[in-house]
């Protein structure tokens, strides 16, 4: 009944045009958290700005990453991992989990967590809050890979304001 589409190869875009369309949507609020995950005994995360809610039955979520990063691989080898919530407070925790590669650094040798009760991943209690996935489906997105989330688990650690990524770019220390 339906007829298969092939999509077309996009086209290059001139990078002068690509600046000006970026920052656009730099205009677009989105929250910011820090993904983590679990590999054995190995834990690790890294900043996102793309996690949000697509179902309520059953409770799913969506967020994409960066195929290169430490953390996206170890989602695709466990198929879990936690979204811990920034509130407005949370500068440092940008600064430590999106500043440095996993693959190089142990970016929890000096950061206490608690493992998430339903997966193990690290849970950041001077964040808001922590919502645990099980990953049912990934997506590739070129550069990128979606992960759609049955959400099993999550902890309120406080109160606050949710950073979001307007409110981020408008208060860092440069």
């Amino acid at each position: 009944m339906f007829e298969l589409v092939e999509e077309a190869p996009a086209a290059a875009m001139d990078p002068e045009e690509k600046d000006r369309l970026q920052s656009l949507m730099f205009d677009c609020s989105y929250g910011l958290y820090v993904v983590t995950a679990r590999e054995d005994e190995f834990v690790n995360g890294m900043v996102c700005n793309t996690f949000m809610q697509v179902t309520d039955s059953p409770l799913r979520a969506s967020l994409c990453l960066n195929k290169g990063g430490k953390t996206c691989q170890m989602i695709k080898a466990t198929k879990a991992c936690c979204v811990n919530i920034l509130g407005q407070d949370n500068h440092d925790l940008v600064t430590h989990f999106g500043g440095f590669s996993g693959h190089v650094v142990n970016k929890f040798e000096t950061l206490d967590y608690v493992p998430a009760p339903v997966n193990g991943c690290p849970e950041l209690d001077n964040t808001l809050a922590t919502v645990a996935l099980e990953i049912e489906k990934e997506i590739d997105l070129g550069t990128h890979t979606m992960f759609i989330g049955r959400i099993v688990g999550g902890t309120k650690h406080s109160d606050g304001t949710p950073m979001t990524y307007a409110y981020y770019r408008a208060t860092r220390k440069k």
